[in-house]
Parts: structure tokens; C-alpha cells; sequence
């Protein structure tokens, strides 16, 4: 089993507790560049309960966008969005004050990788001399990367995430307009996941930490990890990866730990604040007993 820390779910639920209207929104674009033109925008506002929680459609937004380039070959495979059918669209300079309209609204913005998105409507707002600013924002992707088991799906791709949560019925991906209900979808599961972990908190084991060290395996050097000896086996931090499990000799896994206890143990008693400071230390000492 994996452990993911719970910093991005407790800013979830802080985010939902000082708001009450989420925009989730998604993109189809010419290409991958950081800047390149929206093709299709899709956009809709949600206005949400919090006991129980529910989301409720406020208003919507999709439009597609003639772009003042060839849309390669490669996005069409992907998207199935054709130049011959974006030839009878506005192009950007029409669409954009529509969607700085919709935009301006305000609410928590939330979409999968949404620094893609988010790179990309940067981009919309300085060709036509604007500035697009955001402060509250949710990916559900990093929900998802903390909600579902790494050995249950081979990707955490939308589409993956939202066929293990069997909400996947009457979509087409990469369909801007399908991937936010998707991605809607997708962040209620989630949602409920990390609200359930947050009752569950409280009954966490807590295991008391020896020392750590740093791990490389002379066969692989891809596999690198952090180990923590504990007082129930070895708990390691997979520094490729980037999560955390056990090892089979454990008695317990991640999920039974109170593991943000346990990160509080390593970094005191290393005298860091954070995996990379952590990292670091462990490396060099690792290379003082090498030396001696």
C-alpha cells in the first residue's frame, strides 16, 4: 500500500469550507505548448451544498474557437475536432470577452491537470492584452493521486479515474464539455474519499521512529528510497515515485499508520522541513559511512 501526505486534501476541504461556487472547467487545444490556442473551452459553475454536500449547475459555457493556425493532424486524433469544422467558427478575438465574462464571476476554479488549462487561457488573456489571474484553484488529479490505490490503475489519466470510479457511462473524452462532467464526477468520489479519511484520522496507529536512511538498489539504480525504521517495520518514502509504503515485513500498512505523526518524527529529528530537505541529509550521510 501507498501514503500520499494529506496537505492537499486538508486545502480541499479549507477551499470548500470559505466557498460555496465551483467553476470546473477544461480545453481542447491546437497543440501542447504552454500557450498554444483554446479550440474548444467548456466551462460550467456550480453551486454547492455543504451538509450534505452536493453541486448543483448554475450556468454553462462551451464554446469552440477557430484558431488562426492549422489544427495539426495530431490534436485531431485525439480531440476529433477537424479545421473543416472549426472553418464556420468565431475565432479568439470573439470568444475571448465571452469567457473573461463567464471567468469573471469568481469561484474556486477545479479541473484535471488543470496547469494545462491553466497555461493555456494565460495565454488567450495576453494575445488579446490581459491578465488572467487565479488564486483559488482544485486539481483533481491530485485527488485523485491521493484517493485511488497506485496498484489498482495503470495511469491516473481521466479517463482512468473516472472508470475505476464507474462514472465513466455516456462520455466522450476529449470533449472539453464531457471532460468537465467527467472531472465533476470524478471530484465527488474523491471528495467523499477524503472526507471519510478525515473521520477516519483519529484512529490511526502511531508508530514511534528509530532512524532513517537512504536507499539505493545496486541493481536498479532507478529505485531509489527513503527508509524510516519504526517501531512496526519499515515505512519507506519511493523518491521516484513519489509516495509512500511499506515494506512486506511490516506489520501494518500505510493506511493503518498516522503517517503525518510520522513525517513530524523524521523531519524534528533530522532538523528539516520538508522530503527534499530530508532527501538531502539522509544522501549525505549516507556518503560519510561510505567514506569511512
Amino acid at each position: 500500500m501507498t501514503w500520499r501526505t494529506s496537505r492537499y486534501k486538508q486545502m480541499v476541504i479549507d477551499l470548500l469550507k470559505n466557498n460555496d461556487t465551483i467553476v470546473v472547467l477544461d480545453t481542447e487545444t491546437v497543440g501542447l505548448k504552454k500557450k498554444c490556442q483554446i479550440v474548444q473551452f467548456s466551462a460550467i459553475r456550480y453551486r454547492y451544498e455543504k451538509n450534505p454536500f452536493s453541486m448543483r449547475e448554475v450556468e454553462r459555457l462551451d464554446l469552440y474557437i477557430r484558431p488562426d493556425e492549422k489544427l495539426p493532424e495530431s490534436a485531431t486524433k485525439v480531440n476529433g475536432i477537424t479545421n473543416a469544422f472549426l472553418s464556420d467558427y468565431p475565432d479568439e478575438r470573439h470568444c475571448f470577452p465571452v469567457i473573461k465574462e463567464f471567468l469573471s464571476k469568481g469561484g474556486i476554479l477545479a479541473g484535471y491537470r488543470l496547469d494545462f488549462d491553466l497555461d493555456k487561457i494565460v495565454g488567450l488573456y495576453e494575445r488579446n492584452h490581459d491578465r488572467f489571474s487565479y488564486g483559488r484553484y482544485i486539481d483533481v488529479y491530485e485527488m485523485a493521486k491521493d484517493c485511488i490505490p497506485r496498484d489498482r490503475v495503470e495511469n491516473y489519466k481521466l479517463l482512468t479515474a473516472a472508470h475505476y470510479y464507474s462514472c465513466d457511462r455516456g462520455l466522450r473524452f476529449h470533449s472539453s464539455i464531457d471532460d468537465v462532467t467527467a472531472t465533476r464526477r470524478v471530484f465527488i468520489c474523491t471528495l467523499s474519499e477524503y472526507l471519510r479519511k478525515q473521520e477516519d484520522a483519529d484512529s490511526k496507529m502511531r508508530v514511534q521512529l528509530s532512524y532513517c536512511y537512504y536507499w539505493e538498489n545496486p541493481k536498479r539504480h532507478s529505485m531509489k528510497r527513503l527508509i524510516a525504521v519504526t517501531s512496526s517495520g519499515q515505512v519507506y518514502y519511493d523518491l521516484i515515485g513519489g509516495f509512500w509504503g511499506t515494506n512486506k515485513d511490516a506489520m501494518c500498512s500505510v493506511d493503518d499508520i498516522d503517517m503525518e505523526h510520522l513525517l513530524s518524527q523524521c523531519f524534528k529529528k533530522y532538523r528539516v522541513s520538508d522530503m527534499k530537505g530530508l532527501s538531502l541529509i539522509l544522501k549525505e550521510k549516507r556518503k560519510e559511512k561510505a567514506a569511512v
